[in-house]
């Protein structure tokens, strides 16, 4: 068995005070069922906490505005205050806020000091729907955009992934890239669902043109039809790009059990999914990957996934994988055909995919 891997972790009680005591689907339960979840399972021994780390000013107008910078720091011990019917801050939002998205920052600073192999940030509030100027969909400060902003202007990275497959749409992130070719940006998403945005024809403007890739998919998808947009269309697209590192916005709300979507995968899919992810990482980008947490309302569920996910970021693995998917009885099937045929004069590997028919 491989050596196990160095695999950091973002874990901070100031997450569990953001919305505490409000009645809000992103409760702070969601964390706590994580953290003690890994405690119980013997992670949190073998993965390596990344210090207390606030992200500076600087750091988060990379992505936000400055004006809305101010407007948050203010709500710092107010009383509750609202973007949007879904997006609330409490007097700790803040304080989690800019904690949250300098821990992915320091995640992938020793990530790229070859410190840590990989990590996932488990934090709260989450970021994939945040804007330039505003919150919204539970979200305050776009996480995994600051990261990748950090590599980009840190370190000189040319080409960079993000990888959505929360079951929403991550509009916050695809809008701050739409026209930049050094983040190529894939999500898979159910369609027509909230935020409304990532149709199959947004595939990016200007410089980022063919840059963006949406696989929008209808309410009521199973596990064959998302391990195959992953394995035939997705990766090979993220494999060609050849990033030289990947990040993931890691929602796991297209759990068939989870109550806010309508989507039908199953724990192993969703891990068998993570860990092709993973492999990728492995083989193009000297495994440089990091997770961060974005959707998943089931907290049983919600700790299952993590779980089984750091113990593929440890290199430990699955021992066994789903039943080989066939591409001609996929649901997903003629969603897949049109997004072979808007992105093939993009991505060379989309040519070769068979099975779609007519």
């Amino acid at each position: 068995m491989p050596d196990m891997k160095r695999t950091g972790i973002v874990r901070n009680d100031i997450f569990i005070e953001h919305l505490k005591g409000m009645d809000h689907p992103e409760h702070p339960v969601r964390l706590m069922s994580i953290y003690k979840r890994l405690d119980r399972d013997g992670l949190t021994g073998q993965t390596i906490l990344m210090p207390d780390r606030p992200a500076t000013r600087e750091e988060i107008c990379w992505v936000h505005s400055e004006s809305y910078y101010d407007l948050l720091s203010h709500t710092r011990n107010a009383k509750p205050f609202s973007f949007d019917a879904d997006t609330w801050v409490t007097g700790k939002s803040f304080d989690a806020a800019i904690l949250a998205a300098g821990g992915g920052i320091e995640l992938v600073e020793q990530i790229m000091q070859e410190k840590l192999d990989n990590g996932f940030a488990l934090v709260r509030p989450p970021g994939h729907h945040a804007l330039h100027d505003r919150g919204m969909g539970f979200c305050i400060l776009n996480n995994v955009a600051i990261a990748a902003e950090y590599l980009i202007r840190k370190h000189g990275l040319k080409r960079i992934a993000i990888i959505d497959f929360d079951v929403h749409h991550g509009n916050g992130t695809e809008e701050h890239f739409y026209e930049r070719s050094d983040v190529l940006y894939v999500s898979t998403h159910q369609f027509p669902f909230y935020p409304g945005t990532g149709g199959p024809r947004d595939f990016g403007q200007k410089e980022g043109e063919g840059f963006t890739i949406n696989l929008p998919l209808p309410q009521g998808q199973e596990n064959c039809d998302y391990i195959l947009a992953y394995e035939k269309f997705l990766l090979p697209i993220v494999e060609e790009y050849k990033p030289e590192f990947i990040l993931v916005s890691a929602g796991f709300d297209t759990h068939v059990k989870d109550q806010l979507a309508g989507m039908r995968l199953s724990t192993p899919a969703i891990m068998q999914i993570v860990e092709d992810i993973d492999y990728t990482a492995q083989k193009i980008c000297k495994g440089r990957m990091a997770m961060f947490l974005e959707g998943g309302y089931d907290p049983q569920v919600l700790a299952d996934c993590v779980s089984e996910s750091i113990h593929i970021l440890l290199g430990k693995g699955r021992t066994t994988r789903l039943t080989e998917c066939r591409m001609e009885t996929s649901n997903a099937r003629r969603f897949l055909k049109h997004v072979q045929v808007e992105l093939q004069k993009y991505w060379q590997c989309i040519t070769k995919v068979d099975g779609l028919g007519d």
